[in-house]
């Protein structure tokens, strides 16, 4: 039977709540000279600056592809066998326009007084099945190994023997991209508590 898997998001509506710009947070690391890939690398702290528009805070926070989650979140995430590494440190930036845009702006408050808040990262990566998720894939680079493919966030397939259960994870060929992905039990499970600014949409299946 398949299983629905989810891409992890934020509401449409960003108004709503407050985003930020995710700034400063990766290195390049080594550019291969054969195809020019690099293998960018997460680098703490994590370099927030809030946007205009509102100051409300959700339970999940996006910017730049990363999410910021409050301690509720983090705490039930924990509690239920979400395998996610919230230890990332986290500094707040000024926004760089807010002289220009005076006080005709919500946004949230420099310095920072909101609740605490923690970079939720992904720790589990999962094969993809490359054919049936109709993925173009090119040959793997002949000096650093590293496959070449035209990168997507829906058709995804992972066959049922490659997945152990994870609520939480990424796809392993994708290399460090920021794709996060829940299973379908873990979709129901955030669902159930209620938690504000938290939104999905289809990014494949699991089957055989």
């Amino acid at each position: 039977m398949a299983v629905n898997i989810y891409n992890l998001e934020t509401l449409e509506k960003p108004s709503l709540y407050a985003m930020f710009s995710a700034l400063g947070t990766w290195n390049e690391g080594e550019i291969c000279p054969t195809c020019g890939q690099h293998g960018s690398e997460c680098v703490e702290p994590l370099l927030v600056e809030w946007q205009p528009g509102t100051d409300q805070i959700g339970d999940f926070s996006l910017g730049s592809d990363e999410f910021l989650v409050k301690e509720s979140v983090k705490d039930f995430m924990q509690s239920n066998q979400f395998n996610a590494d919230f230890s990332f440190g986290i500094e707040y930036q000024k926004f760089k326009w807010i002289e220009r845009l005076g006080g005709r702006h919500k946004r949230v408050k420099y310095p920072y007084e909101g609740p605490q808040l923690f970079w939720l990262d992904v720790i589990d990566q999962v094969n993809i099945d490359f054919e049936k998720s109709k993925i173009e894939q090119e040959a793997d680079c002949p000096t650093c190994r590293r496959a070449r493919f035209k990168f997507s966030r829906t058709g995804l397939h992972i066959n049922s023997r490659d997945w152990t259960g994870e609520k939480f994870f990424t796809v392993k060929q994708f290399n460090n991209s920021s794709l996060k992905l829940i299973s379908e039990q873990a979709r129901q499970e955030l669902l159930s508590q209620g938690f504000t600014n938290f939104s999905t949409s289809l990014a494949g299946v699991i089957s055989d």
